[in-house]
């Protein structure tokens, strides 16, 4: 019987033992496989060249997918692309490194990417919008700002005008679809500063209802609103009220100083003989009169 017993008992160590190992290989298994850096949601132009990063703390594989209306489709399935081997390619040079690559266009339609992790199945999803170039323009009264865009995520628009933002009270958004219009009404001016339409995300402009990635896109970008210099009026520039004194009047102080003084001075060299045409008319006059010398009569 004792026999039997300390049969059961090794018997128990040795299990708790092997439970404890497979425990610390699961636990070390697991840790070992997570994703320490997945693809973030982004917005770019249209034909501009995206990267979503995809990170993991080992060197085996990572696979992409892509969702396209409902209905996922795998892109790079660890080793290689093999789904629109055109457009998508992924940089995998570095080991734990699975970047995606490929340029963002409007055409396609509204697409979430998935980066998941081979063994323990962690993944991350990212967002893409795309952008095509901005278009504003306006006259003395009223501005409109427009963007096309595809992605669930909606663009933000706002007015800067001489680097202030311009009150938001003053504009309207309309979101038809995937068009994205601003109008503003203001009063401008020949010779106003410009007035620039700024584009960017905000946390609340996602459909949380399509797309589980909720970080803000980083994407902040600015176009100069063109209007018709003809439409606009010439800007009033206020002149300070004159003085006492117009400027006429300072012309005419001017002109009275000069003169006295050039009269000041005549009048030093005429005493002093020094004046030329003064010299000669005295010589002419003692000759013509020898009874005046020094200024005294002769008698």
């Amino acid at each position: 019987m004792a026999k039997e017993e300390n049969g059961i008992g090794h018997l128990q160590s040795v299990n708790l033992l092997l439970l404890l190992l497979c425990l610390q290989v699961f636990v070390m298994f697991e840790g070992s496989g997570d994703l320490i850096e997945g693809p973030q949601n982004t917005a770019a132009d249209d034909g501009q060249s995206v990267t979503l990063m995809c990170r993991t703390d080992r060197e085996d594989r990572a696979r992409w997918s892509v969702v396209l209306e409902n209905s996922e489709k795998e892109i790079y399935n660890g080793a290689r692309v093999i789904y629109m081997k055109s457009v998508f390619r992924v940089n995998d040079s570095i080991p734990g490194q699975f970047d995606l690559q490929f340029k963002a266009s409007t055409k396609e339609v509204p697409m979430q990417f998935i980066c998941l992790e081979s063994y323990t199945g962690n993944s991350k999803m990212a967002e893409v919008t795309v952008l095509e170039s901005p278009t504003c323009s306006g006259n003395a009264t009223s501005y409109t700002c427009s963007v096309n865009f595809t992605g669930h995520w909606i663009p933000r628009l706002y007015w800067v005008k001489d680097g202030a933002p311009v009150s938001k009270s003053k504009a309207t958004e309309n979101s038809d679809g995937h068009l994205l219009t601003v109008s503003l009404s203001i009063v401008s001016e020949r010779g106003d500063p410009p007035l620039v339409c700024g584009i960017k995300f905000a946390r609340d402009n996602y459909n949380g209802s399509a797309t589980a990635a909720t970080n803000i896109p980083d994407y902040n970008k600015t176009v100069l609103c063109t209007s018709n210099d003809e439409d606009l009026p010439t800007a009033t520039t206020s002149h300070p009220p004159p003085g006492p004194c117009g400027s006429g009047c300072v012309a005419g102080v001017v002109i009275c100083v000069l003169t006295v003084f050039v009269a000041i001075v005549l009048l030093v060299l005429w005493r002093k003989k020094r004046f030329p045409f003064a010299s000669k008319q005295t010589e002419e006059m003692e000759k013509k009169s020898p009874a005046l010398i020094n200024g005294k009569a002769r008698c």
